[in-house]
């Protein structure tokens, strides 16, 4: 395996292997990478996550605030933080997750790297 695909597919090892759900964001908070477990928290399939918006999940901030505040302004280019928020599931039952998340430049473009954490260990 050359660097590349050997880098891919330990990237896509440490995805499979987390516990909490990892989802990667566009600037406009599209996703863009999921894991399973991500997936599962919500009750949807992978291909259904990706490509959805944060705003379509998210159940305890507002659009204006998630894509006009948290995705430009608190989430800076390598610095972590860390919040509780609410997360909707696709048959509408809300949960409380904790969230950690940072802002890096990946090709050229800024992503979030987000991790949720069901906050009663569902």
């Amino acid at each position: 395996l050359n660097r590349t695909a050997r880098g891919s597919a330990r990237n896509q090892l440490l995805l499979r292997a987390a516990c909490d759900g990892i989802h990667v964001l566009d600037e406009r908070g599209n996703v863009i990478e999921a894991n399973e477990q991500f997936c599962l928290m919500l009750g949807y399939r992978r291909e259904e996550v990706l490509g959805m918006n944060v705003v379509q999940w998210d159940a305890s901030m507002t659009p204006e605030v998630l894509l006009e505040d948290l995705l430009p302004h608190r989430l800076r280019l390598n610095t972590a933080i860390t919040f509780e928020s609410r997360h909707r599931r696709r048959d509408g039952v809300v949960f409380d997750v904790w969230i950690s998340a940072t802002a890096f430049m990946l090709d050229g473009k800024r992503v979030i790297y987000a991790s949720a954490r069901d906050k009663i260990g569902r």
